[in-house]
């Protein structure tokens, strides 16, 4: 029997088209590009045509996949990084390489746009005036290519293996589940939940290794630039705000940031203040989740993505309860100590088992049908079978 919310689904599935192949490289062109133009109101009125991209993507395109969903993401942090470098900022004065702090390298246009280029495509602002201070310790100068080569090949292949045992785990245990995720067991939603972060983990950290490992070969860039892509979990993950701020990739770092110090600066708050520290959490996290919700919206989830952006609206709460556990502790003379963190560490694992449930549970299954990569597993598992 249908239900009385299946045709409004079905309309607003057909209404949709898949998003176009030209449409992410478009976007990035035109971003890149604008760079060209004349300081003023003719470069930001680029903007009239990144905007329009964005929203003919997100009102028009659609479908349940999770390279919609990705181009979602991805186009929403090609608009927002635009507002942030351009849009708000004039990239000649304000950024720089810590080596060429003059701009000396950017006289003529062909030098302004690979200049630019290499700004743009640095979202953690690695050697750059804006990176921040969280990030993992790069490679040294003296860091020999090959080796460095070498060991990203065979970190490539380690997280390979995590991948595709993480991708088997959810294709053979939760993609055959028939109800929805809320109905399975509940420590089965937490296995999943923490299966579906590894595999989020294994997938980011395999293109990192092998965009290092290529480009370095290419002598595009040199190790130096390339620094972790996550913290040391086991070592800093003792607390919500270290895991954010310390443990997990800080691509959307910047982003994030600067939404919080624009909305302190305008409220007037006081620099240390209550709420200077916890009103830029706040928004820092609403930038995350309306990125990402534009994922949910294109990628079609099937509640629309608000459960997702509440997984992210929820994590300030997790921050202020520790901070205001830790300024307790602090008073009764409870100083930081290897128990302490042993004790932070289990109540990161108990906080994130909770809250992953919420980004997962409307994701499209087909996500965990659908391999990311070939698996080798798969491909043993067969021929045994056939042998």
């Amino acid at each position: 029997m249908m239900t009385k919310t299946e045709p409004l689904v079905k309309m607003h599935t057909q209404d949709r088209i898949s998003p176009p192949e030209w449409l992410h490289p478009a976007l990035t062109a035109t971003c890149v590009l604008s760079i060209l133009l004349p300081r003023g109101l003719i470069r930001l009125s680029s903007g009239a045509v990144i905007i329009g991209l964005f929203l003919y993507l997100v009102v028009f395109t659609g479908e349940q996949s999770r390279d919609a969903y990705l181009s979602g993401v991805s186009c929403a942090l090609l608009v927002l990084r635009w507002i942030d470098l351009v849009g708000i900022h004039t990239p000649e004065r304000d950024f720089w390489k810590k080596t060429d702090p003059d701009n000396k390298s950017i006289d003529g246009s062909w030098d302004r746009l690979k200049w630019f280029f290499f700004l743009w495509n640095n979202q953690r602002g690695v050697g750059w005036n804006i990176q921040p201070d969280c990030l993992p310790q790069a490679p040294s100068s003296s860091t020999n290519r090959s080796t460095f080569v070498r060991h990203k090949f065979a970190s490539a292949a380690s997280t390979y293996l995590g991948l595709d045992i993480t991708q088997m785990i959810l294709r053979y245990t939760y993609a055959i589940e028939d109800g929805d995720f809320f109905a399975m067991h509940l420590l089965k939603q937490i296995f999943v939940a923490w299966t579906s972060a590894f595999k989020l983990f294994f997938t980011i950290s395999l293109l990192y290794s092998l965009g290092s490992a290529f480009t370095i070969l290419a002598r595009v860039y040199d190790p130096v630039d390339w620094p972790p892509i996550f913290g040391h979990f086991t070592k800093d993950a003792w607390s919500v705000r270290k895991m954010w701020g310390s443990c997990w990739h800080q691509m959307m770092r910047r982003l994030c940031a600067e939404a919080g110090r624009i909305t302190k600066s305008i409220c007037g708050f006081r620099t240390g203040s209550f709420a200077s520290r916890y009103s830029q959490i706040w928004v820092g996290f609403a930038v995350s989740a309306a990125i990402h919700h534009a994922g949910a919206i294109v990628g079609m989830f099937e509640d629309d993505g608000w459960l997702q952006s509440l997984y992210f609206l929820v994590q300030p709460v997790g921050i202020m309860f520790e901070d205001g556990v830790m300024g307790i502790a602090r008073r009764f003379g409870i100083r930081a100590s290897r128990w302490t963190k042993l004790l932070g560490h289990l109540w990161v694992i108990g906080w994130f088992s909770w809250s992953l449930r919420l980004i997962v549970a409307f994701q499209p299954k087909s996500w965990a049908e659908v391999f990311v990569v070939p698996s080798l597993l798969q491909l043993i598992s067969v021929t045994i079978e056939n042998n």
